[in-house]
């Protein structure tokens, strides 16, 4: 579909590894925060002393912006940033644009705030901005470029037009130093990406009603392959489940097909449409309507007619309802929960604020105990009751037991959102279950990889999605 380029599986591998996204990592990141809330933080790394939220810088004034002309100007017959006579924030976004364009921002690492550095090596720093190139092809054009001034800080906003995507950014500067970067693409061709080992990632719009989302679908040639819907968990989430440098589900759809499994991996409607989130919004508009929308997209596009459904975190309760209502020929639940989110979310806040654990236990008592006949627009861990008068409608392991499908539960101890009590839970309740196979791991992070996620800087590394559990997930879909 559309344009492509060829690229070695290892190769390409390394690259996709290092994403465009960069996150302020919370510490309570994964099964709390609903709709609009980020389950892996918000999508960017903030600048010192400026507080984001959503995309909004507060307490700022905005105006057009005109110095970028004259910066480019100025340092039109500079042949590096160091050699640059910059003097102002101004000139030094309008350099960083040019290199940009060029296809070479790695003289920009030298500008990087100390804190940028503290998280990011210049390779990591250079292809962070240079992987849309690569994947979406050249930028063509630079639009509707400001300036929003808070303080010291400058935050200067654009829209990118690649060949195939465009891509609202915002960097942050101050004192000439780029301290933060946040960015936002959004499809605008079908194209394919494709691989020398037999795989092809074709990106398209999902259509799903009025919406269009980011969806990848990585295949192999393999006539008799299934095809797996990755499910983030709650919160916003971007089509590759971004946390850090490290995209989840690119890792696991690329895995995947190197073993011969098809995936469908796309963003969740909370991330293009945040706007279209209200009040009384609840699991059908997170969840449901679009992942049945995928379910059909996968229906008719792939060969074989097995699909299975992959859960992570909050995902994982999602999985299991949607298989009782669609047929699927396996489930995998991955890092999630059979215990109700407020419970979870309880724990979490109390681990970080056990000063205040009794004020968290009664969130979580009015949470569970939320009904839409009760609902008034009370907010409890981030979610309104109407949204937790939906959720209370899940049942996990009764309806799991109900429906009878082939499931493979991973759980690992080193989790630091997943606790042993939900893995002792799987095993009271399915342990005995010839339906459902359980596997624990003692070395996987909550996302899957083997790295210490207490230490949020080693979400900004690369790492590589562990061999055994892509082994694990593929052995269970064949």
């Amino acid at each position: 579909m559309g344009c492509g380029c060829s690229i070695s599986r290892k190769e390409g591998k390394t690259k996709m590894r290092k994403n465009m996204w960069i996150l302020l990592i919370c510490l309570i990141v994964l099964l709390c925060g609903c709709g609009k809330a980020a389950e892996n933080g918000p999508t960017s790394v903030a600048a010192t002393d400026t507080e984001v939220v959503e995309n909004t810088v507060l307490n700022s004034t905005e105006v057009d912006l005109t110095t970028t002309e004259s910066a480019k100007d100025a340092l039109a017959t500079s042949e590096s940033g160091q050699d640059a006579q910059l003097s102002t924030n101004d000139e030094l976004y309008g350099y960083m644009m040019d290199k940009w364009m060029e296809g070479d921002i790695s003289e920009l690492y030298a500008y990087a705030s100390d804190e940028l550095k503290a998280l990011l090596d210049a390779e990591s720093f250079s292809y962070m901005f240079m992987k849309p190139n690569s994947t979406f092809g050249n930028i063509v054009e630079i639009k509707n470029e400001k300036v929003t001034v808070s303080g010291d800080i400058d935050v200067h906003t654009a829209t990118l037009l690649f060949e195939n995507a465009e891509a609202n950014i915002a960097l942050y500067f101050k004192n000439l130093k780029i301290t933060g970067y946040n960015y936002d693409v959004r499809f605008v061709n079908s194209f394919d990406r494709e691989y020398q080992d037999g795989i092809t990632e074709s990106y398209f719009l999902l259509e799903s009603g009025d919406y269009l989302l980011n969806a990848v679908y990585t295949h192999t040639d393999k006539s008799d392959a299934p095809s797996v819907l990755l499910i983030p968990g709650s919160g916003v989430s971007d089509y590759n489940e971004t946390i850090g440098l490290l995209p989840t589900f690119e890792d696991i759809a690329l895995e995947l097909a190197e073993r011969g499994i098809n995936t469908l991996r796309f963003e969740k409607r909370t991330n293009r449409y945040s706007s279209k989130w209200t009040v009384k919004s609840g699991l059908d508009e997170e969840y449901f309507i679009d992942c049945n929308a995928a379910l059909e997209w996968l229906r008719n596009n792939n060969e074989t007619g097995e699909i299975y459904i992959l859960g992570h975190s909050l995902g994982t309760q999602i999985a299991v309802e949607l298989a009782s209502q669609n047929e699927v020929n396996g489930l995998i639940l991955f890092n999630g929960s059979a215990r109700h989110l407020a419970e979870i979310a309880k724990d979490q806040y109390c681990e970080l604020d056990p000063a205040n654990s009794l004020y968290y236990k009664q969130f979580m008592d009015a949470a569970m105990n939320s009904t839409l006949d009760t609902a008034e627009g009370k907010f409890y861990f981030n979610c309104s009751d109407y949204y937790w008068a939906d959720y209370n409608r899940l049942s996990t392991i009764e309806t799991l037991k109900n429906i009878e499908i082939p499931t493979l539960i991973i759980n690992s101890r080193l989790d630091r959102q997943v606790k042993d009590v939900d893995i002792e839970l799987w095993q009271k309740e399915f342990a005995d279950d010839d339906n459902v196979s359980i596997v624990i791991f003692d070395d996987i992070s909550h996302f899957g990889y083997k790295i210490d996620a207490l230490d949020t800087s080693s979400l900004y590394k690369a790492s590589a999605f562990p061999d055994d559990l892509a082994d694990t997930f593929a052995g269970f879909c064949r």
